[in-house]
């Protein structure tokens, strides 16, 4: 307790009475103290289990990236497939169409033969 409460105490009572009051004071002081020090530790270990549960631990994030890197690759591999295959659907129809074209230019080729024999 500050020295001026102290003689403040002791000016406004006798002696014996000043110091059983200032004994009580200072033991209901030092029970404050304590218990305000032990809430602000459970205060604090709340708080950090209340962050620690919002945080994802680094081996959890690992692994979620790892998913996500393995569901990417997945979907690339599909994509190509896609891809490969719209690929041969169009080289498949170029070459019917040449074909086709081919066709129609020996078919034109031998008409004009025959017109001009």
């Amino acid at each position: 307790m500050p020295k001026n409460v102290i003689d403040a105490i002791e000016n406004a009572f006798d002696q014996e009475k000043a110091s059983v009051l200032i004994n009580a004071l200072k033991d209901t002081l030092d029970t404050l103290q304590k218990k305000a020090r032990d809430q602000e530790v459970l205060i604090k270990a709340k708080i950090k289990d209340e962050i620690l549960n919002g945080l994802v631990t680094r081996d959890v994030f690992q692994s979620e990236i790892k998913r996500l890197e393995e569901k990417i690759d997945q979907e690339s591999e599909k994509l190509v497939i896609k891809i490969d295959q719209k690929g041969e659907k169009v080289k498949n129809s170029l070459i019917k169409w040449l074909i086709v074209f081919f066709v129609a230019q020996i078919a034109v080729f031998f008409s004009i033969i025959q017109m001009l024999k």
